[in-house]
């Protein structure tokens, strides 16, 4: 079982923040996606002409985390670390009336931020559906780091939710 906190996002929201540590430990570690994160002090390696300037986009995809939906299995790793009553559940989409009179354990069935792979899945995910779907994060445009920087003039950096492009353009 694990346990739950919060952080401060905004005045609005606060982020869900999930500490499976022990469930973590036990995990084979993967880092493939999570070495093309995009690190924003990269952008200072860009060289700008006097003539030139940079624009830039960028979007977040809000919430991203809890857009997923895991298996059965990993939602059972995410239990939380506290017994409720089934009845705790109702109007919710996990309300399960069979269960009514019972204690049950809360589990979450998302990519619960503090997973171990919540970050690699999540980045490999968005990085293959920006490839695949909208043909950009390209190896000739992708900044990462600990690597050349691309030739440019189009540079875009993708970390987990956040997607930024940068063009290199004549001042004029």
């Amino acid at each position: 079982r694990c346990g739950l906190f919060k952080v401060f996002k905004d005045l609005l929201w606060d982020r869900l923040i999930f500490n499976p540590k022990a469930e973590n430990l036990r995990n084979d570690s993967i880092t493939r996606a999570t070495k093309f994160l995009g690190q924003g002090c990269m952008v200072c390696l860009i060289h700008l002409c006097p003539d030139e300037i940079l624009l830039f986009a960028a979007d977040d995809l809000r919430e991203f985390y809890y857009t997923f939906m895991v298996s059965k299995l990993r939602a059972r790793r995410n239990a939380v670390g506290m017994v409720f009553d089934a009845d705790d559940f109702v109007g919710l989409k996990a309300y399960d009336p069979a269960l009514r009179g019972r204690s049950v354990l809360g589990c979450l069935n998302t990519l619960a931020m503090g997973d171990s792979l919540a970050v690699e899945i999540a980045q490999a995910s968005h990085l293959g559906v920006l490839r695949d779907e909208a043909r950009c994060c390209f190896p000739t445009t992708l900044m990462r780091y600990r690597f050349p920087i691309p030739r440019g003039p189009l540079f875009e950096l993708l970390s987990v939710d956040d997607h930024i492009g940068l063009l290199r353009v004549n001042r004029s």
